[in-house]
């Protein structure tokens, strides 16, 4: 329109429309040119493209009305008369001087330009789709690369909670999931090493555990076979064991005896209570004292009685009773309640820990004259004069105890011939402070 506007300005001067009729044709065979219009200064059509009988007539159409009222270069939507297509129209004044000498307007069609933009718009949303695609697929091998190893992580953790600890993941990339691939299988590997260590010791243990039980099948078996009656206390006086011969001298059950005071058991007998717990006191046995027992049911019995104190493994006087509260049975030996190496054989097993820790354990002797099987008793030391009612000092452990300072199940001798009078021996324990 510019164009049109400078070389159409000397024919509007000279009204040479011959040459004005010239430009528009020129002009309106271009693609896209729907028309081409030169209006004078008076507003009528000196030259149009394709209509040329409407040359020196006055458009009233509202488009014509504003491209005559622009002072400025406009542009304006309109559409085709006869088509109806859509159009742009350009409208430039011609002006010389500051004087207005006509008004060129030129109408392009919008069809190739709205072809153009649906092209564009075609190809951009094609452009979107093969995006998406490319981007769902990029994605998905990125999240496959991502999930498989967390998934074998996730399979290998399974395994690990149903006890398979040889589950080992190859890591494929020294990312962070790759240095969690390699944190997995140190996990793993020290689960294995910690597992098999624990299946060791429990094998071990099942093995002391069979040890001790045959131990104590062994002890339980020359306890109930000792002619002596054996009783132990812990440091506060408290009965701990009672051995069959025991039981069958005093009168007493061991369960009914167990964790009762040594002076509450032999209420019916007070000095042999009183003289137990002034050995659990004092941690001073004595040897061999000559007295009477009377038992619950009101019999009368004569009994030597002799009582020393226990050491511990590190020989130390034994620390406090049995674990638990008074009157509760004994526990059965666990892994951890291990025979130490200076424990006599005859302690009982089941009772092995509480032994360590007691503090008195007595042996009565039955003196009764009667029992033809009392002179066959097995001596475990030399024979002995039997001891005057004056205090003994306490009877010395056996060499095979030596270093423990546990004291022996050391038979004294019965005295002269004819005395069966029951004896009682017992140990006593410093207090380990």
């Amino acid at each position: 329109a510019r164009n049109l506007a400078a070389v159409s300005t000397g024919p509007l001067l000279l009204y040479d429309f011959t040459a004005l009729e010239q430009n528009v044709a020129q002009v309106a065979q271009e693609t896209d040119v729907a028309y081409a219009i030169i209006l004078d200064a008076e507003g009528r059509v000196a030259a149009r493209s394709g209509r040329p009988a409407e040359v020196g007539s006055i458009p009233q159409d509202p488009v014509s009305q504003r491209a005559l009222k622009a002072d400025a270069p406009l542009v304006q939507e309109t559409a085709a008369p006869d088509t109806g297509l859509s159009l742009y129209e350009f409208v430039v004044p011609v002006t010389v001087e500051g004087q207005r000498w006509g008004t060129v307007r030129v109408a392009l069609s919008k069809r190739r330009m709205e072809a153009e933009i649906a092209k564009t718009q075609r190809e951009l949303a094609l452009l979107a789709v093969v995006t998406l695609i490319l981007g769902g697929v990029a994605s998905a091998l990125v999240a496959r690369r991502i999930a498989r190893p967390v998934r074998q992580l996730a399979e290998g953790v399974a395994a690990i909670s149903r006890g398979e600890l040889d589950q080992r993941i190859e890591p494929a990339t020294s990312d962070e999931i790759g240095r969690l691939a390699v944190a997995f299988n140190h996990m793993a590997s020290q689960l294995f090493q910690q597992r098999s260590a624990l299946e060791a010791a429990h094998s071990e243990l099942r093995q002391r555990f069979a040890e001790l039980s045959d131990l104590k099948s062994y002890t339980d078996n020359i306890l109930g076979s000792l002619t002596n009656g054996i009783i132990t206390l812990d440091l506060e006086g408290r009965v701990v064991t009672l051995n069959r011969a025991a039981e069958s001298i005093t009168g007493c059950s061991l369960a009914e005896v167990t964790g009762r005071f040594s002076t509450e058991v032999f209420a019916h007998s007070p000095e042999v209570g009183e003289l137990l717990m002034e050995t659990v006191g004092s941690r001073v046995g004595v040897a061999f004292v000559s007295m009477i027992l009377r038992r619950p049911d009101g019999t009368s019995v004569p009994i030597e009685i002799s009582t020393a104190p226990l050491k511990g493994s590190e020989g130390k006087d034994a620390a406090v009773g049995p674990p638990g509260r008074p009157g509760h049975p004994r526990r059965r030996p666990g892994p951890r309640d291990q025979e130490p190496p200076d424990v006599p054989p005859h302690v009982h097993p089941a009772s092995l820990q509480e032994v360590r820790r007691s503090t008195v354990p007595a042996e009565f002797r039955d003196r009764r004259p009667a029992g033809a099987g009392a002179d066959q008793r097995h001596r475990r030391g030399p024979p002995r004069a039997r001891p005057s009612d004056a205090p003994q000092p306490p009877a010395r452990p056996r060499a095979g105890a030596a270093g423990s300072g546990a004291g022996t199940l050391h038979r004294p001798d019965r005295g002269p011939a004819g005395d069966r009078r029951p004896r009682v021996r017992a140990w006593a324990a410093r207090d380990p402070g």
